[in-house]
């Protein structure tokens, strides 16, 4: 697996990966992490079909991710590497707005979060899934337990090797999920291995800022959780996502996570 001058991926024997291209992207590409998502979709291809939708009638809807990663470790491109993709939303790490700007996009293919309904896992679109697999966890955000999709062997160790890749060659300084850098997120969740992921990339299971604690209203649980806080002598301080440029509910401190929400315990893995 290689990256040639045209910023697209291709094999040892000099053949491309699948390469569909979107219309969503920027120039002005910085990179420097890179950005984990789950597609919350049940297959890649229902995936690339969005990621590279024009939404000529609706605009504010375009998205797109620079690779798509299928369960059975198929990876497609969608954007050159050298162009922004428009993945991350409003967003924010150690100081910096706007993700996309400074950041690689990869799709998992995973639905994500289930719900348990008559002894069966059902996904938001409607698809079964068996016990063997799913993993029952709480996402450090939430205090209620979902039914998580397992990221299959194959899937990871694709995205193993892409990340290894990207981070040779564009000198990424870290790993993130799509949950660390938007509020309203929970991708990829608790059943991707992310410690283990950034130890296999970067050589350390935590990225590079400071750990808190935040213990449960109702129970002796921790949470350990990551401080939002830019490193001394960047802003803003304090450890707060900032303002939402555009209206609507403002960002909120994530100090403040764990003082409401469902009672009862909270589970850790």
């Amino acid at each position: 697996m290689k990256i040639k001058e045209d910023y697209r991926l291709y094999h040892e024997d000099a053949t491309p990966y699948p390469f569909v291209p979107s219309p969503n992207w920027d120039m002005g590409m910085q990179p420097m992490y890179l950005i984990i998502h789950f597609t919350a979709g049940s297959t890649a291809r229902g995936a690339i079909d969005w990621l590279t939708n024009p939404q000529t009638a609706n605009p504010d809807k375009r998205v797109s991710a620079h690779l798509v990663i299928s369960r059975t470790g198929e990876i497609t491109q969608l954007v050159p590497f050298d162009r922004i993709a428009w993945h991350a939303g409003f967003s924010y790490w150690e100081g910096r707005r706007s993700m996309n700007r400074y950041s690689l996009g990869i799709e998992l293919d995973n639905d994500g979060n289930l719900n348990c309904m008559d002894g069966s896992w059902i996904s938001e679109g409607g698809a079964n899934y068996r016990d063997d697999q799913v993993l029952v966890a709480t996402h450090w955000k939430q205090f209620q337990e979902f039914g998580w999709l397992k990221y299959p062997d194959a899937q990871v160790h694709a995205m193993l090797d892409e990340a290894r890749l990207l981070k040779q060659q564009y000198n990424l300084v870290d790993v993130l999920g799509h949950e660390d850098i938007q509020q309203d997120k929970v991708d990829p969740g608790p059943a991707f291995p992310m410690a283990w992921f950034r130890q296999q990339v970067f050589g350390r299971p935590e990225p590079l800022v400071e750990k808190y604690v935040v213990r449960h209203h109702r129970g002796s649980d921790d949470l350990q959780r990551y401080r939002r806080q830019p490193r001394p002598g960047a802003a803003p301080a304090s450890g707060q996502f900032p303002a939402r440029e555009s209206s609507g509910p403002q960002a909120r401190n994530p100090t403040s996570l764990g003082t409401s929400g469902p009672g009862g315990g909270v589970t850790r893995l």
